[in-house]
């Protein structure tokens, strides 16, 4: 037996209200997987699959990465379908004998969605649509939704799309396999459990695992350094200080910028009010805090430091073993008396097993500090479409970074909940996410036409402008337009020679905003 993805399109629309079979995917809905330009079309199967899940008739059994799941079959001879998953290599093994169904294929990968964090692009649509229903929603009052509620609908048809060329990409990869799975040590996912899950109430244990802000959160526990790279919008000083609430360590900032030189990193000497005195650098308070107790050293944008004044930091985050560490010290431990030397090592060394960080002083001192009291939190954006000071990190400097987190573009479920905040509408929200997702498929393609995307702080931008044009007056279509004018539009579009914005570049992407993201806004 096959998994067939095309028999979902061949099923009859025999749940949903206001949706029919093979009805026509709206442009602003599809998903960038697909062939630009075809037509797309509404997969009963798939909406069947999700109204399972949405009411609570799939019952799921787990063992680690393991699935069974049950549910009510689609077919005219009703009963239990039954289907089964597991991690195999880079890839899942499917078994079941209704793969080759209507409903059984969306089932297990929208079950692995919710419950592995498997298919991401699956998942985010998933849990658009759940908002808008709510979990468990009785079927009763499921059914009708689509017809009297466009968003709804338009969220089902979005999921349709998606789900599609998502689960046929990784089936064209050979990602996805069918084979005999072993189903021994199964206990059942409470229900309450899976629908906080498909609510997104609650992160998976694998997509916590892999986030940016759990493996900085892994790091504070041994200490080191992690450097944060995304371009901008992509909420990496937002990661860094929600690991600085969440743990309580305290926190020292220092954001690059050309002309920085070592003593404003370290500390200096300067005029007082009686006489010279020596004021900490960021550099130093942070190693003073961190002498006891947790501390982030947060450093932005570090490429835009001269190369040559973060050689100071190559030298801070050497590791010394306290022995090494004892030994630096034996000039300073021979001028004290017998008697004070305990007292003074327990002070400065105070864990015998622990590893130190050493930052020497131009007057002649060193500050010690445990490695597990100190994360150094680096970011900073690479590539053409950034004006640095310097392009990249000397291997220096690299090879004492422990950890290289990238980010990408912020999934869904980070950024929704602060667009409907911003824009105090979620339809808003929801055109200003849209709109975006339009610029990163444009932006994607070979003909150029973008030369960048939006990114989050500049839809945060357009729907701050746009709520304010609806509030003067303007309907929401028109409110949008005006502030991607002024915003998607100066950020996304080239230049000309004399430094104005091509025209056929913003014409084109304000007529592309207006027929896919609003044409019914």
């Amino acid at each position: 037996m096959t998994i067939n993805l095309s028999a979902a399109f061949n099923k009859n629309e025999d749940f949903f209200l206001g949706l029919i079979r093979r009805q026509q995917v709206p442009t602003h809905l599809v998903s960038p997987r697909g062939p630009s330009g075809s037509q797309r079309y509404y997969g009963p199967g798939i909406g069947y699959a999700a109204a399972m899940l949405l009411t609570g008739q799939v019952q799921v059994e787990q063992s680690g990465r393991t699935l069974r799941i049950r549910f009510p079959s689609s077919g005219k001879a009703g009963g239990l379908k039954t289907v089964a998953s597991t991690d195999m290599g880079a890839g899942r093994l499917w078994s079941g004998d209704s793969l080759d169904s209507a409903s059984a294929p969306w089932v297990l990968a929208l079950t692995e969605a919710v419950v592995l964090g498997q298919h991401p692009e699956t998942l985010a649509a998933l849990r658009t649509l759940a908002g808008l229903t709510g979990a468990p929603v009785a079927i009763a009052a499921l059914k009708p939704l689509p017809s009297a509620d466009v968003s709804v609908r338009e969220a089902l048809l979005r999921l349709s799309d998606h789900a599609y060329y998502e689960l046929k990409a990784k089936l064209d990869a050979s990602e996805i396999t069918k084979g005999a799975v072993n189903l021994s040590g199964l206990q059942p996912v409470p229900p309450s459990a899976l629908m906080k899950q498909l609510l997104g109430t609650r992160e998976t244990p694998t997509a916590a695992a892999s986030s940016p802000l759990a493996r900085l959160r892994r790091l504070t526990r041994r200490g080191g350094a992690a450097l944060l790279v995304g371009p901008p919008g992509t909420f990496k000083t937002e990661t860094v200080k929600r690991l600085v609430l969440e743990t309580g360590a305290a926190v020292v900032k220092m954001r690059g910028a050309p002309g920085i030189e070592d003593r404003d990193f370290i500390g200096a000497i300067t005029p007082g009010v009686n006489g010279p005195e020596w004021v900490d650098g960021p550099l130093a308070r942070a190693f003073v805090l961190a002498k006891s107790r947790p501390t982030v050293l947060q450093i932005d944008e570090i490429l835009r430091y001269h190369a040559e004044h973060l050689q100071v930091l190559v030298g801070a985050m050497d590791e010394l073993s306290y022995e090494d560490a004892r030994a630096v010290l034996a000039p300073a431990l021979d001028q004290l008396a017998d008697a004070e030397r305990p007292a003074f090592l327990q002070a400065t060394l105070p864990d015998p097993g622990a590893r130190y960080y050493m930052l020497d002083l131009p007057t002649g001192e060193a500050i010690f500090c445990p490695k597990p009291h100190l994360v150094w939190a680096l970011t900073t954006n690479m590539g053409e479409d950034h004006l640095q000071t310097a392009q990249t990190l000397d291997s220096a400097l690299l090879s004492r970074i422990d950890l290289v987190i990238d980010y990408d573009r912020p999934d869904v479920e980070t950024v929704m909940p602060i667009y409907e905040a911003v824009a105090g509408d979620a339809r808003l929200a929801q055109l200003g996410y849209e709109l975006e997702d339009l610029t990163y498929a444009i932006a994607a393609d070979a003909e150029g036409l973008l030369v960048r995307p939006m990114d989050a702080r500049k839809t945060i931008a357009l729907l701050k402008e746009a709520r304010a044009c609806v509030e003067d007056g303007l309907s929401l279509r028109d409110a949008v337009l005006e502030a991607a004018f002024v915003t998607a539009v100066p950020h996304c579009c080239p230049r000309d020679a004399r430094g104005l914005i091509e025209e056929a570049s913003r014409a084109g992407l304000l007529k592309r905003i207006a027929e896919e993201v609003l044409p019914a806004a």
